[in-house]
């Protein structure tokens, strides 16, 4: 292709018609632009794709952390150990109101008084989104959802139930031991069981107690506030994600 346009812009030198040659040569300086801005254009088209597809995978996975961490929260954390809780509070309470109880499931619930939770969530999908670049995430508002979440929100909230588990495990360290008979030891299925059982005590009168549950019940409520509140937000994000997702 290249040898047949010298060979017409040197036909034109040759007839001495410079006009035409230089109409002939402007065309061909057009035409190799107009080449390279398409090749551009494809260039760039290639790219936005790219970038696209990145960022509904991203988005992908990312929800699927989400609902992942909803489901921990709302089933296990919410729905099993601190509604747990809660039984166990309330169990208690209807001894100090002087209501009968289950006297059987007395230590059970006890037991109950003294667990604690971990609040985890994923962060791998959000940290290999910032690695890679927030702008990338082209939708602002989501954006802004997504960093506050995990760069504020959750990390926050984790901190303070932490905080709020250590002040009843400083309780259970005081009085645990002064509630609880000596363990006794038993073998089952080829494993080694440990049971507590809790003395014969006054639990309207028992300072030791009265505060074990006093700061259960209050970590178990500080604690619940921080799952619900999470829970709400993570519910946010899943459906800020599933519209973002549903436009690709």
């Amino acid at each position: 292709m290249l040898r047949i346009f010298r060979n017409i812009r040197q036909k034109l030198l040759e007839n001495g018609n410079l006009q035409k040659y230089f109409w002939y040569a402007l065309g061909e300086i057009l035409l190799v632009v107009i080449g390279i801005l398409i090749a551009l254009q494809i260039n760039n088209w290639n790219e936005a794709n790219k970038a696209k597809e990145f960022e509904r995978t991203t988005l992908i996975e990312l929800q699927k952390a989400v609902q992942n961490d909803i489901r921990f929260v709302d089933e296990h954390l919410i729905g099993n150990r601190n509604n747990r809780k809660r039984e166990a509070h309330a169990y208690f309470d209807r001894i100090l109101m002087g209501q009968s109880v289950d006297m059987d499931s007395l230590d059970r619930h006890f037991d109950r008084l003294t667990f604690t939770s971990q609040f985890q969530y994923n962060p791998g999908p959000y940290e290999s989104i910032k690695s890679a670049g927030l702008e990338r995430i082209k939708n602002d508002s989501l954006r802004s959802k997504i960093t506050n979440l995990y760069d504020f929100h959750l990390p926050r909230t984790e901190s303070l139930i932490e905080w709020a588990f250590d002040v009843q495990e400083k309780s259970v360290q005081e009085n645990y031991p002064k509630l609880v008979n000596q363990p006794r030891v038993s073998i089952v299925e080829g494993e080694v069981e440990i049971y507590k059982s809790i003395r014969s005590i006054d639990f309207n009168t028992n300072p030791n107690f009265l505060e074990l549950l006093d700061r259960s019940k209050f970590a178990t409520e500080w604690v619940r506030n921080g799952y619900e509140e999470m829970s709400t937000m993570l519910h946010e994000l899943d459906q800020m994600l599933e519209k973002e997702l549903e436009g690709f």
